[in-house]
């Protein structure tokens, strides 16, 4: 029996017993993908995960302490042996695939000058084999920063490594960025939430020209940016917070939908030729379109999505253009309808618009969760249900709406 997978998790009252009872099972059950959490590392424990998992491939660990000798509060603090969660990833080492450490702490103490001591950086060399690597700190020290420095240096000497996610919760006022080297071209997936100098690390990024997903929900670029990464070829995902270009100003009042002027003519920016998800949070659905040109994209997701009557119009105007649109999933945000005109009516004609002409659109979802405004959810809802019934009037096979 192989691939088998152990989870050992704080709430698990007699964890310790059922580790022991795996390691007795015989023939062994030679387990690949083991989740801990709560689990004290001591050596004892460290040695029977390895007989257990002699070919551990994947290892998933949470709120572990990397300055504890078991990498829990309660023990002696760390020195360099088979315990905790460096010598846990020293055995595992040979064959370890793909590696998460969840809310992890201690990485830097502190002070930078524990860095070295606590650092995953000189065990990360010895998994040759390492593809995936998932890195999230609860700390906000600024030397957390220098960690995670030493790690992204570390991981480009690694031939195999191909996704890495990470993220640092930075404290306000550390004046402290995480900084992406040029080396690590061989990634196909990158997501970082953390507070990078875009200006200094889109050089880096643009020279990952494998790079299938980029995960940035904290950055917004600017067009300066999306000229670089242009040149990733590869690129089929994109999550950002925003792509800004040339400011669009809402007008003042109200207006009948359509009669708005269109916006100023603004320099198209380039997107990856074969990006076909986005994700964003835009401060303006005309600042969004403006931006965008027709390419391959088949589905955007935007977040926090106003729905005033300059945004339905814009809409209504640049979604069709992008004629291989498939899903449109939006996710409003609270207040995103203004009161000062119909906005069901409006939101009813944006949408009929918009479903009659963008001709690949197969799916639009509206997200709104379990607290949504009542005013939102009931012209949502009501919209939704109105097209329903007119859409099959105006084109075969009409989108699928629905409301989450």
């Amino acid at each position: 029996m192989t691939g088998l997978r152990l989870c050992l998790l704080c709430l698990a009252p007699h964890r310790l017993r059922i580790l022991a009872e795996v390691q007795a099972v015989s023939p062994p059950l030679e387990l690949e993908d083991i989740l801990l959490g709560g689990l004290p590392l001591t050596a004892a424990v460290v040695r029977g995960i390895a007989a257990a998992a002699p070919r551990l491939s994947i290892l998933d660990l949470h709120s572990y302490h990397l300055s504890y000798s078991t990498g829990l509060p309660d023990s002696l603090p760390y020195s360099p042996t088979l315990s905790g969660v460096q010598g846990l990833l020293r055995l595992a080492a040979p064959h370890l695939q793909q590696l998460v450490l969840r809310d992890t702490s201690g990485m830097s103490g502190a002070s930078e000058l524990l860095a070295e001591l606590h650092g995953l950086a000189p065990v990360l060399l010895r998994c040759s084999r390492l593809e995936s690597l998932d890195l999230y700190s609860t700390e906000t020290y600024a030397a957390t920063v220098s960690f995670y420095g030493g790690v992204l240096s570390t991981l480009a000497q690694l031939p195999a490594m191909r996704s890495l996610e990470m993220g640092v919760p930075l404290a306000p006022g550390t004046g402290r960025t995480l900084d992406v080297p040029p080396g690590l071209t061989q990634l196909t997936r990158l997501v970082i939430e953390a507070a990078i100098d875009l200006d200094a690390a889109v050089p880096a990024l643009a020279r990952m020209r494998g790079l299938a997903e980029l995960r940035l929900p904290s950055h917004q670029l600017r067009p300066s940016h999306m000229r670089q990464l242009a040149a990733l070829t590869a690129l089929t995902q994109l999550k950002v917070q925003g792509i800004g270009a040339a400011d669009v100003l809402s007008p003042e009042g109200t207006a009948e939908l359509g009669s708005l002027p269109a916006p100023a003519p603004q320099p198209l920016v380039p997107l990856p030729a074969l990006l076909q998800d986005l994700f964003i949070w835009p401060d303006g659905w005309g600042t969004l379109f403006a931006a965008l040109r027709p390419v391959v994209l088949r589905h955007l997701t935007v977040h926090d999505a106003s729905l005033t009557l300059y945004d339905v119009d814009a809409l209504v105007r640049h979604l069709p253009l992008l004629e291989r649109l498939s899903g449109l999933e939006l996710h409003p945000k609270r207040g995103g309808l203004v009161g000062e005109w119909d906005s069901e009516l409006a939101l009813r004609a944006a949408l009929l618009v918009l479903c009659a002409e963008a001709p690949s659109l197969a799916d639009v979802s509206f997200w709104l969760g379990g607290d949504a405004d009542e005013p939102l959810l009931e012209a949502v809802l009501q919209a939704v249900d109105w097209l329903s019934q007119e859409l099959p009037t105006l084109r075969d096979g009409p989108p699928y709406l629905r409301v989450e």
